[in-house]
C-alpha cells in the first residue's frame, strides 16, 4: 500500500499519484494506491493514472462509509447510487447507536463528532445540527435532535 503524501505534508497538498505509478512500475506485486480518494471517480482515476491494483481509502471514508460500495458500483458499471438525505441521517444515527453500544453513550457522544461532517455535508440544515450536536450532552438529547433533523427534511 502506498500513501502518495510525504510526512511533512501531513494532511494538507495533494497526494502525489507520480510515485504510486513508479512504484508500481518497479514490483511484480499488487500495489494499492491511497491518497485524495473522496469519490468514486478518484477511485477510477487513480487507477488508469498509477495502474495501481487496488485503492484504500482513509479521510475519503470519514462518515461516508458508503463510498466502498459506490466504488464497487462505479468501477463495474460506470454508475453508482447516491445515497439520499433520509438515508445518511440514518446510517449517522445507526453509527452513534453502535459505537455507543461498543463505548457507552458518554465516549460515544464525544467521537461521533469526527464524523458528523462526512454524514450531513450538505444538507440543509446541517450546519446547525452539527453545532447542535457538538453540544449535546446525552444519549437522549442526541436522538431528540436527530429526530427533529429528520422531520424536516
Amino acid at each position: 500500500t502506498i500513501h502518495a503524501r510525504t510526512r511533512n505534508q501531513m494532511f494538507s497538498g495533494k497526494s502525489n499519484w507520480v510515485i504510486i505509478e513508479k512504484i508500481k512500475n518497479l514490483v511484480s506485486v499488487p500495489v494499492i494506491g491511497n491518497g485524495d480518494i473522496e469519490k468514486p471517480e478518484d477511485a477510477e482515476k487513480m487507477k488508469e493514472q498509477t495502474g495501481c491494483d487496488s485503492v484504500m481509502i482513509g479521510r475519503g471514508a470519514m462518515g461516508r462509509p458508503w463510498i466502498f460500495k459506490q466504488i464497487k458500483q462505479y468501477l463495474a458499471t460506470g454508475e453508482y447510487t447516491e445515497l439520499v438525505p433520509r438515508q445518511r441521517v440514518k446510517m449517522l444515527q445507526l453509527h452513534f447507536n453502535r459505537m455507543k453500544d461498543h463505548y457507552g453513550a458518554d465516549k460515544a457522544l464525544r467521537l461521533i463528532r469526527k464524523f458528523l461532517t462526512g454524514y450531513t455535508k450538505g444538507l440543509k440544515g446541517s450546519r446547525k445540527l452539527r453545532r447542535e450536536l457538538n453540544l449535546c450532552e446525552s444519549e437522549v438529547e442526541f436522538n431528540k435532535m436527530i429526530a427533529n433533523f429528520l422531520q424536516k427534511l
